[in-house]
């Protein structure tokens, strides 16, 4: 019988905290999209106050180059390649 595969959490920590990791994750990442969102909507509304609309797209433009430049940056790096995994021998 093969182990189950361990979660990533798991991987890197105490097994028997695993929904802590997973909480504070969860937690961390909703308060990003809260604040982007939050971002977002200003720099919406900052551009119509000052009759620069052009503002917003260009600062979009911007984020999104990058994030591009980093995905790129990472794949230069090999840091995107997938570990192969090593096959688990079954008992005899």
């Amino acid at each position: 019988m093969t182990k189950p595969r361990r979660t990533p959490a798991e991987a890197n920590g105490n097994s028997r905290i695993v929904a802590t990791h997973y909480g504070l994750h969860n937690t961390v990442s909703g308060l990003g999209i809260t604040v982007g969102s939050l971002a977002t909507g200003g720099l919406r509304d900052f551009p119509r106050r000052h009759d620069a609309r052009w503002l917003t797209w260009y600062a979009l433009t911007a984020t999104g180059l990058a994030c591009a430049a980093s995905v790129a940056a990472l794949a230069r790096s090999g840091r995107l390649t997938a570990v192969p995994e090593q096959p688990q021998l079954a008992p005899a």
